[in-house]
């Protein structure tokens, strides 16, 4: 299950170089903690900087993403599927990268 997700979350990525589209993503503090923590695999504290900018942007559908991936990659399956649901509702229709992940976490 792993290496599925990160199988569709690398040719997210790269589908996302090759559009170029640019899309406005979050700017805020807690997100782009969030982002650095979990590269450097620290996904405990990762999914308390996303939880955190969700309590202050509670339509961040960037934010939902990350938090179902990193519950998805810790096997917490049921939570993972409300954060991937909470993403797809307000992740903007345009931005098919993180649409791809949260739909692929979701199934």
């Amino acid at each position: 299950m792993k290496k599925l997700i990160s199988i569709v979350l690398f040719a997210v990525c790269c589908g996302g170089v090759l559009s170029g589209q640019e899309t406005k993503r979050p700017e805020s503090y807690n997100y782009w903690r969030g982002m650095e923590v979990m590269q450097g695999e620290d996904m405990a504290e990762a999914l308390d900087y996303f939880e955190k900018d969700i309590q202050d942007y509670p339509k961040n559908g960037y934010s939902y993403s990350w938090i179902a991936y990193l519950r998805c990659m810790t096997e917490d399956n049921g939570r993972a599927l409300t954060a991937a649901n909470m993403a797809i509702k307000f992740l903007p229709k345009k931005d098919g990268e993180y649409l791809a992940l949260a739909y692929g976490i979701r199934a």
